[in-house]
């Protein structure tokens, strides 16, 4: 994947911050911050414009209620 350089300018307490989460070892680099903090935004917005009904709830109940799990895929399941 090609990277483009730009720069941005960031009030001294959100950098702290960051370089806080690189020198914790959460993060190898400043840049490697940014760019998993614009994909979470970006994750987050596509996230919210998925348009649900309103009855979500009882859409997921519904589902959960015809998956219902028995004993013996239990014993499948434990045994993997």
């Amino acid at each position: 994947m090609a990277m483009v350089l730009f720069q941005v300018r960031l009030p001294s307490k959100l950098v702290s911050f960051i370089e806080d989460s690189v020198n914790s070892g959460f993060y190898e680099s400043k840049s490697d911050f940014v760019r998993d903090a614009i994909r979470h935004y970006a994750f987050d917005k596509q996230a919210s414009s998925v348009s649900m009904p309103k009855d979500y709830v009882s859409s997921v109940k519904k589902f959960r209620k015809n998956q219902v799990v028995t004993k013996s895929d239990l014993g499948k399941i434990n045994s993997l």
